[in-house]
This record gives C-alpha cells, sequence and structure tokens, in this order.
C-alpha cells in the first residue's frame, strides 16, 4: 500500500505535457499521474469519512481524465492539457438527493466537484 505523504509529482511529471503525440500522451498521463492522484482522492475519502462520519461514494463517483476509449475508429486527436481525479455528483433524473445528516434533518446538496488536478503548472 502506497502511503498518501510519499507521493511525489516531479519535473518528469511536468515533462509529459511537452509529448506532441495525443495518444502517447493521454497514455503516459493515464499510467504515470493518475494512480498516484488515485492514492490522494483515496486517503481523501477516508479523511472525509472519518471527520464527517458520512460515506462520500453513496451518493458521489470518483472521475478522472485523461479516459478514453482503447480501441476507436478514429485516432486520438486531442492533446490534454491536464489530468485530474474527483469526487463528484451522481447523476439522477428529477431531484439530486444529497448526505444525510446525523441528526436525520434533510439536507439539499448540489452536485459537486472536489478534486486534484494535474497541470504542467504543478498540482
Amino acid at each position: 500500500m502506497v502511503n498518501p505523504a510519499d507521493i511525489k509529482f516531479s519535473e518528469d511529471d511536468k515533462n509529459l505535457f511537452q509529448v506532441d503525440d495525443p495518444r502517447l500522451r493521454a497514455d503516459a498521463l493515464r499510467h504515470s499521474v493518475l494512480p498516484r492522484l488515485h492514492v490522494v482522492m483515496n486517503e481523501s475519502i477516508a479523511t472525509i469519512k472519518r471527520i464527517y462520519d458520512i460515506d462520500v461514494l453513496e451518493d458521489s463517483k470518483v472521475g478522472y481524465h485523461p479516459q478514453f476509449r482503447t480501441k476507436r475508429d478514429n485516432e486520438l486527436k486531442f492533446l490534454y492539457e491536464s489530468a485530474g481525479v474527483a469526487l463528484v455528483g451522481k447523476g439522477v433524473l428529477g431531484k439530486w438527493i444529497g448526505v444525510h445528516r446525523r441528526d436525520n434533518k434533510p439536507v439539499q446538496v448540489l452536485p459537486y466537484r472536489y478534486g486534484f488536478e494535474i497541470y504542467d503548472e504543478g498540482l
């Protein structure tokens, strides 16, 4: 298991954003940067659970990018300028149901995005 305190981002990570080939850049970000960002997000989710005593994944999901089809009809043309992992509200039809307070009073929570994003300038 990786300790979040040991997660480091370096000049090598910054240089991934200089790769000119879209597919190579996306793959490099997905396989190099995203696993470390996932560790940081998992630690954040555990901290939310510990502090607020709620399961954020009950009403949320983890989204990340780059995320793209591995089998494509056309070549990938988009040069990703960032990579990120975020906790986002689940999309549902009608009213979005939020978290419940400990005292069971109703709470209305708007969809949100809480995450970590890395660019060539840094995290």
